[in-house]
């Protein structure tokens, strides 16, 4: 459940900017297809996603530790696995692949942080 809400926060905030076209949902939203700009769609989508679970368990079994930490380590990974693919490859010219490989990192690396996460809210801080 936590991976579509996931997904979908990602989906809605990655395309705000170009249906809307207000200036200030470029801080949530990517004006580009830039490294930096899905990195602050994937902090935000994180974030709306924190703050629903939030809302649905009324502070109860909610650590901002362990969400924060995998925050953190969900944007450090698509740092280094977006590179991946094109570090191996080379300069990938096909619009094909280049979507697929990017749908297939936004699901593995959500799905490895919101399973993680259930081991990180056993560390106490």
């Amino acid at each position: 459940m936590k991976l579509f809400i996931y997904i979908i926060f990602f989906v809605i905030i990655h395309f705000l900017y170009k249906w809307t076209k207000l200036l200030f949902i470029a801080i949530f939203s990517g004006k580009d297809e830039s490294v930096f700009s899905h990195l602050k769609i994937s902090f935000w989508a994180m974030f709306f996603t924190n703050i629903i679970k939030f809302l649905i368990y009324n502070k109860i079994e909610f650590n901002l530790y362990s969400r924060s930490l995998i925050t953190i380590i969900n944007l450090l990974l698509i740092i280094i696995s977006w590179y991946i693919l094109p570090g191996l490859t080379g300069v990938i010219n096909s619009m094909t692949i280049e979507l697929i490989w990017s749908f297939f990192i936004l699901f593995l690396l959500a799905y490895f942080c919101l399973n993680i996460k259930k081991d990180i809210d056993k560390i106490e801080f």
